[in-house]
Formats: C-alpha cells, sequence, structure tokens
C-alpha cells in the first residue's frame, strides 16, 4: 500500500498530516457523516472541555446542541462565544460598553478577559490551540485508531 503525506486538518490548532494511508484511504474514512468523522469530532469536542471556561456551563453545553457531529465542523453557539475564544473584551462600536445594543456586531478590543479557573483550571481562550499543544500524541493515537476501525 502506498502511503502519502496527507493534512488531515488544518485549523487555527493545529496542523494535522498523516502519511500511513493512501489519500484516498482517509478522504473515504473521514467523508463527511462517516463513523469515523462522527468519532474524531466527539473525541475533539471531549479533549476541548477542561479548557472552555465553565462559569455557567452554557458555553460547554452550547457545542452539543449545536454540532452535528460527522460534518467536521464544532460550533459553540452563544452571545459571548467569540469574545471567549479570543480571550478579549468586545465592546459596541458606537456606545463602547461591554453591553452592545440589540442587533449590533461588537467590536473586538485589546482588553484581556480573565477567565475564572475555579471549576476549569486550563479555561482560557484559544482552547483548541491549547488543547492540540498539551494533548497531540494522545489525539495521534486516537487518530490511528480509527483510521485502524476503517481497515
Amino acid at each position: 500500500m502506498k502511503t502519502k503525506k496527507m493534512l488531515l486538518s488544518d485549523t487555527d490548532a493545529a496542523k494535522i498530516y498523516f502519511n500511513w494511508y493512501p489519500e484516498r484511504e482517509v478522504e473515504r474514512a473521514f467523508g463527511k457523516n462517516s463513523t469515523a468523522q462522527k468519532k474524531w469530532d466527539k473525541f475533539l469536542m471531549g479533549e476541548f472541555e477542561p479548557y472552555i471556561p465553565l462559569e455557567t456551563k452554557m458555553l460547554s453545553h452550547s457545542v452539543t446542541l449545536s454540532t452535528t457531529p460527522g460534518n467536521g465542523e464544532i460550533i459553540y453557539h452563544t452571545p459571548y462565544a467569540k469574545f471567549q475564544y479570543y480571550g478579549k473584551m468586545m465592546v459596541d462600536p458606537q456606545t463602547r460598553s461591554s453591553y452592545a445594543r440589540s442587533g449590533v456586531t461588537k467590536d473586538l478590543t485589546t482588553k484581556d478577559l480573565i477567565h475564572s479557573q475555579a471549576v476549569n483550571p486550563l479555561a482560557g481562550p484559544f482552547w483548541d490551540r491549547r488543547a492540540a499543544n498539551d494533548r497531540f500524541d494522545a489525539w495521534k493515537k486516537f487518530f490511528a485508531g480509527i483510521i485502524g476501525d476503517e481497515f
């Protein structure tokens, strides 16, 4: 079986390359709504959990409600998900208040948010990148297991 280096995931978190299986086989295994893609999506949702700010748990619960495992997208859908992810204060462009008027898109500022780490000691911005940095070896092992299940 001829192997080829393939870019499996190119996100802000990490570029993940694997060269164990032919490109067409990996593409087939990780097609939209495939069993492998569903396993990968669910795995990453769990891997991100310890890194997510968790004051009310709404952000954490939103991923379960907004994400369809298997389509390759992990979605955190709350009014504040974006500024929690970037870790920066966002304000109404006209009033400069953190409480924006209805229907207004907030502006990103340079002021850092302070994330409570009482529940999740690893909580903070860019949870996918930090999880990738800390857990990349575990991700490779899990991925190899998924590929092994498919072939």
